[in-house]
């Protein structure tokens, strides 16, 4: 029983991620490359990197706070 509930505790975080990372838009890139240097290619960002710069994007902290949390995240 243990097994079970293991395997389809690990089965549902394995799809979750893969269809969290299958969901980055252009949209997404866009609001992305507002908060970034322009020396820094936006297309080429893992999708681990585009997730974790769109939660800071959309925090409530101050614009200031969140392109310096960018530029943190990227270098």
């Amino acid at each position: 029983m243990k097994r079970i509930i293991a395997t389809s505790a690990l089965a549902l975080v394995t799809l979750a991620g893969a269809a969290q990372a299958a969901s980055v838009t252009s949209a997404d890139l866009h609001a992305i490359s507002n908060y970034v240097p322009n020396s820094v290619a936006v297309e080429s960002l893992s999708d681990t990197q585009v997730r974790k710069v769109l939660n800071a994007i959309h925090s409530g902290d101050s614009e200031g706070e969140k392109r310096q949390i960018v530029r943190a995240l990227l270098k």
